[in-house]
């Protein structure tokens, strides 16, 4: 259990982190995991209650009987002094005080039993919010995976929108052939301007 804890923990404290070095596939499988964990950690501690239960049943049953015999421990004694049978009034009570130490220790052992069922309870019902939790994240997790794509994809569609559009490399073509046929051009014109000179 504590184990578990920790994980639950470090998930949703550190899910930010996660997020940036992780995919959302992978954080999706994570929360599964940690689901079939609570699943199962779930189970044991009902499983658990319901014994704990049982057994503060049992206690309570038991002092319900002790207290009958205890009260009949004290009628027999009135009984023994109105028949002036000292003894076995005595005898009666010495029996009616080991019942009475016997009730109060089952009644500590029946708080501590209810106190524990309570912590059970308790544990049960954070175990459960956060079950809750998990399907929460979980579905949103799903949600972010389904509206964005993944990682290479993106890629791709980055680079697409760097690629230049057909018209775009057209005019590239064409400036690169204007300054060609400038050049050449200003050199014609230099080599007959030298030919003239010569004549």
């Amino acid at each position: 259990m504590i184990l578990w804890f920790r994980r639950l923990k470090r998930f949703f404290t550190d899910d930010e982190s996660k997020g940036e070095s992780e995919s959302s596939g992978d954080l999706v499988e994570m929360v599964d995991e940690l689901l079939r964990d609570m699943d199962s950690e779930l189970a044991d501690m009902q499983g658990s209650l319901n014994k704990q239960i049982a057994s503060e049943k049992r206690l309570k049953r038991r002092i319900e009987l002790m207290q009958k015999d205890s009260l009949q421990r004290e009628q027999d004694a009135i009984q023994f002094l109105e028949m002036n049978d000292d003894q076995s009034a005595r005898r009666a009570l010495l029996k009616k005080e080991e019942a009475d130490r016997g009730i109060e220790e089952m009644v500590s052992l029946y708080e501590s039993a209810q106190v524990h069922k309570q912590e059970l309870l308790r544990h049960i019902d954070e175990h459960r919010l956060d079950y809750k939790r998990l399907q929460k994240k979980k579905s949103e997790l799903q949600s972010k995976r389904n509206l964005h794509p993944s990682s290479s994809v993106h890629e791709m569609e980055i680079a697409k929108d760097h690629v230049l559009p057909q018209n775009d490399l057209e005019e590239v073509r064409f400036d690169k052939g204007q300054s060609l046929k400038s050049t050449v051009d200003e050199k014609l014109a230099e080599l007959k301007q030298s030919l003239k000179k010569r004549k």
